[in-house]
């Protein structure tokens, strides 16, 4: 059934045809390949029932209270020595949890990398389940949803590099109680030159005004057989279908019933404890769930999570596909759209309500980026 008559709209044969052109021929969408498991002797991770792919069981993260229940950290201090916070490169995932307990979030990058966090401020990247590198910021999880992602209550931020060197110190402080050297404008590292361990130091001005107001900002700790910066994981360019997720909501919601999260039989490739006590899933680079005792609670579809050079993907959902011109949308529900801005729609249709949001293309049209709505 077209869009056309589906919604009993009148919109001009030259449109529907140009909007379908890029519909058709709707390629079956493989989802990535499962977490990868790690020795079953070691595994500190659970599979559910309805088999999707291993991962953490954030929950166990949280108490009634909503509060990390892992245990309190060592020691504040990152050091060539000490690793960070005691955990050191070429550590195991089980001694991981066993030092810091279950992560917040975990994300299969590819099939030797998995970034683990502890909150927003601790970040391990392994590879073939070993540690390679930890640092305080985040540089592989996007805004949009490291927003939904709970906090980690230990002092993760508080750290001390060496022996007296915290973030905030100057430059000058900085070179005087280190021995290092800068690898570029903005970044000091010491190393170990024996064992190839080293810790850079990030520089950010605190001000505009002087070279002394740069100030210690961020750390990386790793070894430098494993420096390299790791590619995100890359995603398919062709049209991806969300038709069965938009028929098993639709229909659950004429049951009066929610959607099981695992009615929808898909492998995530990120998953996150939130703020709030649910989890967030995220199974490729435009689809992303949230849910509350396995049951959806929302969902979010964007144009690219992760990888912005993918956006030439397109993605469709129900009567609304990514990059539809906004007046198409208004032609066709136009009684059922609140316009609250030039970017952000309300728009109530078969008993949900979406958020619309809409980037501006290159010819100035205001095209669909987003959409956001409640399950139930």
């Amino acid at each position: 059934m077209t869009l056309l008559s589906k919604c009993g709209v009148a919109v001009t044969l030259t449109m529907m045809m140009f909007e379908a052109t890029a519909l058709n021929n709707v390629d079956k969408y493989q989802m990535p390949t499962s977490a990868v498991s790690v020795n079953e002797s070691n595994d500190t991770r659970s599979k559910n029932e309805e088999g999707k792919a291993f991962v953490f069981d954030v929950g166990k993260l949280l108490g009634n209270g909503k509060k990390n229940r892992a245990n309190p950290l060592i020691n504040n201090n990152v050091s060539l020595d000490n690793g960070v916070f005691g955990l050191m490169y070429g550590t195991t995932i089980s001694e991981m949890t066993a030092l810091f307990g279950v992560p917040t979030s975990e994300y299969k990058i590819d099939e030797e990398h998995t970034l683990y966090s502890y909150g927003r401020n601790l970040w391990v990247l392994t590879k073939h389940n070993r540690v390679i590198r930890i640092q305080n910021d985040n540089r592989w999880i996007p805004k949009r949803l490291s927003n939904y992602m709970a906090f980690d209550e230990r002092p993760t931020n508080n750290w001390v590099i060496g022996k007296d060197v915290k973030k905030g110190d100057s430059k000058k402080t900085l070179i005087e109680r280190l021995s290092g050297s800068f690898v570029n404008d903005t970044t000091y590292r010491i190393q170990n030159k024996e064992t190839g361990i080293y810790i850079d130091i990030e520089l950010a001005l605190a001000s505009v005004s002087k070279d002394e107001d740069w100030t210690v900002y961020n750390y990386v700790y790793g070894h430098v057989d494993d420096e390299s910066d790791i590619t995100l994981s890359s995603f398919p360019d062709n049209v991806i279908s969300y038709q069965d997720l938009y028929t098993i909501i639709i229909d659950n919601r004429l049951e009066e019933e929610s959607t099981n999260i695992g009615e929808l039989k898909l492998s995530p490739i990120f998953t996150a404890a939130t703020q709030h006590g649910n989890l967030l899933f995220v199974y490729d680079n435009h689809l992303a769930i949230i849910s509350s005792d396995n049951e959806i609670e929302k969902v979010l579809l964007s144009n690219a999570f992760f990888d912005t050079k993918a956006k030439a993907t397109k993605w469709r959902y129900g009567e609304l596909y990514s990059r539809q011109s906004s007046n198409l949308i208004k032609k066709m529900f136009e009684d059922k759209i609140f316009e609250l801005a030039d970017n952000y729609w309300e728009l109530d249709l078969k008993g949900f309500k979406y958020d619309l949001i809409f980037d501006k293309s290159a010819t100035g049209e205001m095209e669909l980026a987003e959409i956001e709505f409640q399950a139930f």
